[in-house]
């Protein structure tokens, strides 16, 4: 497992009011943990993992572990890391459409970069130069009220 369901912990929530939720979701994980290391102390999971250089298929060579992957592994699940940040989104579905040629596959990704992508997401995004109260609301909010007891844009020690 690598994520869990929201719908599950709410209703064992709802099922047993004697624990808030982070004691809830803690209870969840560990039953789930020890029901992994039970089978997998029994051998009844097994973990493959394959290394190798992936190119897009529209280059020439660098195929050899996508073809291993089509051919021999036949995966439940891909991780890319972040893959996305790296490639355009065109080549990697190519890629991940080639490895998946035996049936379903669950392909799962993240990026590092999506901040870059997300207006909002760094607070140069607010083009406040001149309003130093509503920038120290928001540095306040990211850093703590007040941070180190300085008015931080006033002061300059955080410039905007």
């Amino acid at each position: 497992f690598n994520t869990f369901s929201i719908e599950d912990i709410m209703d064992s929530f709802n099922k047993d009011r004697s624990m808030n939720i982070v004691q809830t979701f803690e209870s969840r994980v560990t039953h789930l943990l020890g029901s992994l290391r039970s089978k997998l102390v029994q051998g009844h999971v097994t973990v493959e993992l394959y290394a190798g250089i992936v190119k897009p298929l529209s280059e020439r060579d660098g195929h050899d572990i996508v073809k291993f992957i089509a051919a021999k592994v036949k995966p439940y699940s891909i991780g890319w890391s972040n893959v996305i940040d790296y490639m355009p989104l065109d080549k990697l579905h190519e890629l991940g459409r080639a490895m998946s040629s035996h049936g379903d596959v669950a392909h799962y990704a993240y990026s590092m970069n999506w901040p870059t992508e997300t207006y909002g997401a760094n607070i140069f995004d607010y083009q406040m130069r001149n309003n130093f109260e509503a920038a120290n609301n928001i540095l306040d909010l990211a850093l703590g009220e007040n941070f180190g007891g300085n008015n931080v844009a006033e002061n300059n020690v955080f410039q905007l």
